[in-house]
């Protein structure tokens, strides 16, 4: 374990010192009316432990703390006869504990003499087997799995990284039903749990598949200095992707660029995806990553193709200084102020924005939107909220129906650029009618979302009611949910390229009659 026996009693020496002294009553460690009790506590991996000197009469003889190779001492013992209990910490709120020698239970403990003038050596090892004993393998080929994290807290706590043929071995879980969490620093593996009951002195065996995942990986730095800029999200999103989600930026998370500014964004399916790079310090600008710089427009991003069980290279985020766009929202018939529309450049769905992406909206005393988080670019710009009961139709900048329609607006460092928008009050555009297998009309909880067919961007969500209001006239295609007594779905399909298009339309609005089946 790292000492010589001549090195262990040297400190067994120095440590006896100390416990000697926390004992009631102790003797000089040389009183040949007392005795001492050495020995070392071996485990993988070495550590500290607690360890407790019992009599056998049941009482609390003294307790010592082993050094990092598990060596201790109890100095100036009384003669007599007592029982040595080694504790251990756990990854749990519990502790583990064994007795010597390898028993679990005071009863069965071996009994130890004490002599006055001579050193009594009592050495153990962690009960073995025991804990947990995982076996890693790649779902599809069944190949072992060693370039995975295993830990007993989701986040990956206090886990053992990298196995031997896809086994890991976790020695010290507590007891009872565990889950054990199973992460790919790499990004290349997606992550998933395994359930296993745990109970000291025996080893728990579990097996667990993983799906082989792409990733990408790249480097975030200031383009004017090319020094790293760590703190950075970077999300890679597909070219459809409904709306930017709260989840998809947790600060902590491996998305986020180191202090080296190296970032990977792991466990994405195979396909092909634009990254999106977000910053949080304040002084540099959103962007998608283009292949020179960045962009404001995702269709100028820089598409990257990727394959499960492999990483592809991007090319690097140059991040530019942040910019600014603002403005006034109004009624297009009145001319007030709407100062509870808002502005975004990306779809957002209500209560799932970030810090960086959420809609910006006006105020009582200030009435205009200032969206200042962006990289120096032109940018499309929605102006509308996403209330579902909010009767003003949104509009993309240039007056257009979508985002891919959209006149781009350039964000301005210097000054703020102004882009203004009216609105118009829209009615019903859109009647859901949906019926339960057999054909009844269905009341309950529905909750519909919307999405531009053309886009895939989230539109609006249709919630507790049965009509789309506030939505210009556009083609959509919708994904609903009705709570666990039935089979949630896309209208027409069963995905968003399979779903069928309704047109949304306030002069003359269609109903969609959903065919709810049965969970």
């Amino acid at each position: 374990m790292g000492t010589s026996r001549w090195g262990r009693g040297f400190a067994v020496m120095a440590a006896g010192l100390v416990a000697g002294a926390m004992l009631p009553g102790a003797a000089h460690a040389d009183d040949p009316a007392t005795g001492s009790i050495t020995g070392r506590f071996t485990q993988a991996g070495g550590g500290k432990v607690t360890v407790n000197l019992w009599t056998t009469a049941g009482g609390s003889a003294g307790q010592a703390t082993s050094d990092a190779d598990g060596d201790y001492t109890f100095a100036a013992i009384a003669p007599g006869q007592y029982k040595v209990q080694f504790v251990l910490p756990t990854f749990g709120s519990t502790l583990h504990s064994q007795w010597a020698h390898q028993k679990l239970t005071y009863s069965t403990a071996s009994v130890v003499d004490v002599t006055g003038g001579a050193a009594t050596e009592v050495d153990d090892s962690l009960i073995s087997p025991t804990g947990v004993q995982l076996t890693v393998t790649d779902a599809d080929t069944g190949a072992p799995v060693d370039d995975v994290c295993v830990s007993q807290y989701q986040g990956g706590f206090g886990g053992v990284c990298g196995g031997t043929g896809g086994v890991f071995s976790l020695p010290n879980v507590q007891d009872g039903a565990q889950t054990l969490y199973i992460t790919s620093p790499d990004g290349l593996h997606a992550s998933t749990t395994a359930s296993v009951t745990v109970k000291f002195g025996v080893l728990a065996k579990v097996a667990v598949s993983v799906k082989a995942t792409a990733a990408v990986t790249t480097k975030v730095v200031d383009k004017a200095t090319g020094d790293p800029v760590p703190g950075v999200c970077v999300v890679a999103l597909p070219t459809v992707f409904g709306s930017f989600e709260s989840d998809m930026c947790q600060y902590g998370d491996p998305n986020y660029s180191a202090a080296d500014g190296t970032v990977t964004i792991g466990q994405l399916a195979a396909g092909s995806y634009d990254l999106l790079a977000l910053p949080e310090d304040g002084t540099h600008g959103i962007q998608w990553v283009g292949a020179k710089g960045g962009t404001g427009i995702q269709s100028k991003a820089k598409q990257l193709d990727v394959v499960a069980g492999q990483s592809a290279a991007a090319p690097v985020v140059d991040l530019d200084p942040a910019a600014s766009i603002t403005g006034t929202i109004r009624d297009a018939d009145t001319g007030e102020v709407l100062w509870n529309e808002c502005a975004s450049v990306l779809p957002v769905r209500p209560g799932q924005g970030t810090t960086q992406l959420d809609p910006r909206c006006g105020g009582w005393s200030d009435q205009t939107y200032t969206i200042s988080n962006l990289g120096p670019y032109a940018w499309p710009v929605r102006f509308g909220s996403y209330d579902s009961t909010d009767t003003y139709g949104a509009i993309w900048s240039g007056n257009a129906a979508d985002r891919k329609a959209a006149t781009p607006v350039q964000a301005g460092i210097a000054q703020p650029t102004v882009a203004d928008a009216s609105l118009h009050q829209l009615g019903t555009g859109l009647t859901i009618a949906p019926k339960t297998s057999d054909g009844m009309p269905y009341s309950g909880y529905l909750t519909v979302d919307v999405f531009n067919a053309r886009t895939g961007d989230f539109v609006k969500e249709v919630s507790y009611q049965s009509t789309l209001d506030g939505v210009a006239a556009q083609p959509v295609r919708l994904r609903y949910y009705a709570g666990s007594a039935f089979v949630n779905g896309w209208y027409g399909g069963v995905d968003f390229a399979t779903a069928t298009n309704v047109r949304v339309n306030p002069a003359d609005p269609p109903t969609v009659k959903i065919a709810l089946q049965d969970n």
